[in-house]
Formats: C-alpha cells, sequence, structure tokens
C-alpha cells in the first residue's frame, strides 16, 4: 500500500497516484474527472430548478469535453508534452457552448451561467489534481508543501524536490468553491441572467490576479512584468464590463471598482517593474 510521505514541517506530501477498485491511477485524471462528473450533476440539478431543457445542458457538457479534448491534443501536439491552461478552455467552451445555444434558439446567458458552474466545479477539482502531482504550484514557503522523488520522476521541476512550496492550488481550488456556493445561491434567488457569468468572471478573475504573485512555476509566459493569466484575467473583467455597459450583461458598481483596482494596480507594475 502506497502511503504518503511526512516532510520536515509536519504537512504530508500529496498523492501521486490513488488506489482505485485494485488499480493505481494518476491523482490528477482522477480528481479531474470527480470534477467533471460533478459539474454536470451540477448543472443538470441548476438546470431542472430553473425550469430549463436538461438535454440542452447535456448538450453543452458534450461541447464542453470535446472544445476540451480538441485544446488539449492540439496543445500536446505544438509544445510536444500536455499543457492545459485553465484560461484558454474556459473561454473555449464558452464560446462555443454561446454559439451553439444562439444557433438552436436557445436563451444564451441562462444556460451559460449554468455551463460556468460546471467549468467552475470542474476548475475546483482539477486544482486538487493539481496539488496532488506538482503542477501551478507555489513559491517556496518554509510552511509549505513538499514534492519528493516520486513526483520529479513523474516530471515535477526536479530542483525544487524537497523544497516546501505554498498549497497555492488548494487556495484556488477553496476561492473556486466558495465562488460555485455563491452563485448557485444567486440563482436561487433569480438573479438576472447573466450574473453569475459576471461574478465568476470578476471575482475569479480578481483572486487569480493575485493569487499569480504567489505562484513559483516562473517557466509561465510574462510581458510587462504581469503573467498571461494577470493580462488575460484584464481582459476578461474588461469585456465583461463593456458588455455590462452596453446592456448585455448585468451591470453592478462593484465589477467597474474592481476593474478599474485591477487597471490601476496593473499599470503601477508596468510602469514600476
Amino acid at each position: 500500500k502506497e502511503m504518503s510521505d511526512h516532510n520536515h514541517t509536519g504537512l504530508l506530501s500529496p498523492r501521486l497516484y490513488i488506489r482505485l477498485f485494485g488499480k493505481r491511477v494518476s491523482a490528477f485524471h482522477f480528481w479531474g474527472g470527480i470534477g467533471f462528473l460533478l459539474g454536470m450533476g451540477l448543472g443538470l440539478i441548476l438546470t431542472v430548478e430553473s425550469g430549463l431543457q436538461p438535454v440542452v445542458i447535456l448538450l453543452m457538457t458534450v461541447i464542453g469535453a470535446a472544445a476540451f479534448f480538441v485544446l488539449a491534443i492540439t496543445a500536446r501536439k505544438i509544445t510536444g508534452q500536455e499543457t492545459l491552461v485553465y484560461y484558454h478552455h474556459e473561454i473555449a467552451i464558452m464560446l462555443c457552448c454561446a454559439y451553439v445555444l444562439y444557433v438552436i434558439g436557445q436563451p444564451v446567458l441562462p444556460y451559460l451561467d449554468i455551463t460556468l458552474l460546471g467549468i467552475g466545479t470542474f476548475l475546483a477539482f482539477g486544482r486538487i489534481g493539481c496539488h496532488s502531482v506538482g503542477c501551478c504550484h507555489g513559491r517556496p514557503h518554509h510552511r509549505g508543501i513538499r514534492y519528493g522523488q516520486q513526483h520529479v520522476e513523474a516530471g515535477f521541476t526536479w530542483y525544487y524536490k524537497d523544497v516546501p512550496l505554498l498549497p497555492v492550488q488548494l487556495t484556488e481550488a477553496t476561492a473556486v468553491f466558495l465562488i460555485v456556493i455563491t452563485s448557485v445561491c444567486l440563482l436561487n434567488l433569480h438573479a438576472l441572467p447573466g450574473t453569475v457569468v459576471v461574478v465568476y468572471t470578476v471575482i475569479y478573475g480578481a483572486i487569480r490576479f493575485f493569487l499569480e504573485f504567489l505562484r513559483g512555476d516562473s517557466d509561465r509566459p510574462y510581458w510587462k512584468g504581469l503573467s498571461e493569466a494577470q493580462w488575460t484575467t484584464l481582459v476578461l473583467v474588461a469585456l465583461t464590463y463593456g458588455l455590462s455597459y452596453a446592456g448585455w450583461l448585468p451591470a453592478y458598481t462593484w465589477h467597474a471598482v474592481i476593474f478599474f483596482c485591477l487597471l490601476a494596480f496593473s499599470l503601477f507594475i508596468i510602469f514600476h517593474q
């Protein structure tokens, strides 16, 4: 039986593999699978409670899965390795789903709200998987999580072996879980269609923007002192603000406040790097 190693700080090293029905399964794929199934289940429940058509949300699930795998396979062919970038997949899935909903004549915003909560559920569990294998890790910290030789052999960065790292993945997972729970409550309170799109995009974006400063996988692309994820956050928050201003999404004052705070902070970094 595989046992987790105990590190010098008293924290447990995450399991790289999980025993499932007598077979050894990658923890990354296990948690991703759990997230997909629970995300789909949540989507179906919310669809029924909202008086929408379950068959449509099932179609969104199929489209989302197809977009995910096509993007993953394409990225692997280009880079030669498995490269999963959350924002790339979220944008691709949402665009594909919005287009199909428009073509088949279904209300776009109510279904996109629910679809995004399914994506969020998948992300939250996916980050637990990231924590298990060591990807998307944080900076070195004396109270962090250590990854050993087994993780290095599976592809973990060798020079971070046995170095305590901040569990940024678990922090993000917790934040996303809270956003999903809050958004479900908003749907139950009959919030305007598109509210979840705004809440998830802006709140998750703001949290992700600042968590980027704690990330330790420095081989990711940066420009003008900001990471790709931070630039993407700015674009998405600005885009949703523009759509709200145009009346295509619900408008909220806090949306504008967060957008301009992120913009001001970004400009400070750009001009003081």
